[in-house]
């Protein structure tokens, strides 16, 4: 995490893309989307638990502490609740507040999410001593969150291009790089980014790749694909396209009926309801970036996508569209093995 001590003071970190950045920027916060970098833990929690979990709290407790004002824990699986419980325990000096999201996207999900964001709203800034928020500081941060998605919908556009120049591996690196910057350096980066893309023929054809799947937090497969020949065409992560698309009405009479629609409705993970929806949205970005095959990566122990992947495995290999699923463990240990399993893949593409 980047920033002085004072500047990351006014950090709130958050660990799902379900987590309203326009809320922390309103009661004014700056956004972090808490992606520790150390090795993970089994102190407190059982070691067959996913690394994204125990990486956070080996963070808090093992690795020198976490210097901000808050974190966001959304209710995104199991391993999550048991993070906020202990969290709440152990990590009294950072509070932690819990954000309930349904796994359905209905009427009644969505008013019932709107209230729960209508509460954080109103728990954030008391208890983290931020500004309060009202509805002229959620629309202006509303409009900050739309301009950002609308320059990222210009990145990925240019990613998909077949006569364009851009790089799976720099998209990467620009996604993972808005997970920790102010909204303000981050649309001036899109913007130089978006300015040095050259538009002109590629001079040979290579595989081209869609990234899918879970929390990829290293571009190590990216990477890999690319060195391997292969290009990446779209990162289906929520980090990549599914935290980006889809905006937020900016002047609807109810804002936080709005902000509900919009993160419940945009494109779901494995943890939501819907299979066939998510089926549907992963064939509709390969046949849109006209995609040669599919590495679908998922974190070990996370449930939700186990019950996923080989469903999607069997459906893709029917519409005749290769598919490799690869599981890591946060913390990339065994990259060399998933390495040779990308190079393969890619090598039967060629």
């Amino acid at each position: 995490m980047t920033g002085t001590i004072q500047e990351r003071s006014r950090d709130v970190l958050y660990t799902c893309s379900y987590v309203p950045e326009e809320i922390i920027l309103a009661a004014g916060f700056r956004p972090r989307r808490f992606l520790p970098g150390g090795p993970a833990t089994d102190a407190f929690i059982h070691p067959n638990t996913c690394g994204y979990v125990k990486s956070i709290l080996a963070a808090a407790l093992e690795h020198g502490g976490v210097q901000a004002a808050g974190i966001i824990i959304a209710n995104s699986c199991d391993a999550m609740r048991r993070l906020y419980d202990l969290w709440s325990e152990y990590v009294r000096p950072v509070p932690a507040l819990f954000l309930d999201v349904p796994k359905k996207t209905d009427a009644d999900s969505i008013a019932m999410f709107a209230a729960e964001l209508k509460r954080l709203a109103e728990t954030l800034p008391t208890t983290l001593s931020g500004r309060g928020i009202d509805s002229a500081s959620l629309r202006a941060a509303t409009r900050t969150c739309n301009e950002i998605r609308a320059l990222m919908g210009e990145v990925f556009s240019a990613q998909r291009s077949a006569q364009s120049d851009v790089s799976g591996t720099r998209v990467f690196d620009l996604c993972l790089a808005g997970t920790t910057q102010a909204t303000t350096d981050f649309a001036a980066d899109i913007r130089r980014f978006l300015a040095e893309v050259a538009v002109e023929p590629r001079p040979a054809r290579a595989p081209r790749i869609v990234l899918a799947g879970g929390l990829v937090n290293k571009r190590n497969v990216v990477a890999g694909i690319e060195k391997a020949g292969a290009r990446v065409v779209a990162l289906d992560t929520c980090l990549g396209l599914r935290h980006y698309e889809g905006s937020v009405e900016e002047d609807a009479p109810d804002p936080f009926l709005a902000l509900a629609r919009r993160y419940l409705t945009k494109p779901g993970c494995a943890r939501m309801q819907g299979f066939e929806e998510r089926l549907r949205w992963t064939k509709g970005v390969a046949d849109e970036a006209r995609a040669d095959g599919i590495v679908f990566c998922s974190l070990k122990f996370c449930d939700s996508c186990v019950y996923d992947a080989p469903m999607l495995n069997e459906r893709f290999r029917d519409l005749g569209i290769p598919f490799l699923w690869l599981e890591h463990d946060y913390e990339w240990s065994g990259l060399a093995q998933l390495s040779s399993r990308v190079e393969a893949f890619i090598e039967l593409r060629q």
